[in-house]
């Protein structure tokens, strides 16, 4: 019953927190014309968008369970899961890139981050030394600033709901159902302003569930993290990884359309997440006894 009231609380919590905030995003932005236009804003909201599912498991976990926190992976994992978790989101987005590139040509001459650069007053900064600064830093520097934002979501996705959904339908049914639950999460920013579906008219269903398949073949993948590494780290070092590099493909492909190839969010990025959650599990399958 504890666990289960828990439950109720976390989710209760991490949608009625999150839910506003991106309700409030999602009218800004199109006043602003797109998402993409308000990004500046997301950065002021970035901890009310992306903390309350670590706040819902937190009451959960010490007020509602009184289970405490010794099955929330706080610990720090195995240099080789860390090393995974921070480049291995940048080699499946060059795979879902290269893959792409049959649907959308490269962007030899980086015409789309010069019109950026235009459209931001920055004509005078090569799109080259941009191109080049932002990849460098999101292999370097933005992985741990992201992590700070991406804790939030992974202890209370991977940190809380993960095991406790496992534990009550089965490993794999809570694997999946963990990630269309982190999907659905993301609902009112993509139904109401097309994030990461940009150019697609709002109210946009359809962007809802691409989304949500995306984010249950990620959640494949970092529940392998976090599971294999026994670490809640593990999955934030991916996650906000994936967070600084996934854009990529939106910077050097011509006229993309995500709903169609292009990022990891992408159907042709799911086939390459698909691909991934196969080597994993096909190397070790954390969720066989004594494996």
């Amino acid at each position: 019953m504890g666990t289960q009231l828990g439950l109720v609380v976390f989710i209760l919590i991490a949608f009625g927190l999150a839910w506003p905030v991106q309700v409030g995003l999602a009218l800004i932005s199109r006043q602003a014309g797109a998402l993409a236009s308000a990004g500046i804003l997301v950065l002021p909201t970035a901890f009310l968008l992306m903390w309350p599912p670590a706040v819902g498991a937190y009451v959960a976990r010490r007020w509602v369970e009184k289970s405490g926190f010794g099955d929330a992976g706080l610990r720090w994992p195995a240099l080789r899961y860390v090393l995974l978790a921070w480049f291995g989101p940048a080699l499946l987005t060059l795979i879902s890139m290269a893959l792409s590139i049959p649907i959308y040509p490269l962007d030899t001459e980086l015409e789309t981050l010069r019109s950026l650069l235009t459209a931001a007053g920055g004509r005078s900064v090569p799109a080259e030394a941009i191109l080049l600064a932002q990849v460098a830093a999101a292999l370097t520097i933005a992985v741990p600033i992201n992590g700070v934002f991406a804790f939030g979501e992974e202890f209370g996705w991977r940190g809380y709901l993960l095991p406790r959904l496992m534990a009550r339908w089965g490993p794999w049914l809570g694997i999946l159902g963990h990630g269309a639950v982190w999907g659905f999460w993301h609902a009112p920013l993509v139904f109401l302003a097309s994030y990461n579906y940009p150019g697609h008219p709002t109210p946009n269903a359809a962007g809802v569930g691409l989304f949500t398949v995306f984010c249950i073949l990620l959640g494949i993948n970092l529940a392998w993290l976090r599971l294999a590494s026994e670490s809640v780290v593990a999955p934030t070092v991916a996650h906000g990884a994936l967070n600084a590099i996934g854009g990529l493909p939106l910077l050097l492909l011509r006229g993309v359309d995500p709903a169609v190839a292009g990022p990891l969010w992408s159907p042709v990025g799911w086939t390459v997440l698909g691909l991934a959650a196969v080597v994993l599990f096909a190397a070790r399958n954390p969720v066989r006894p004594g494996v």
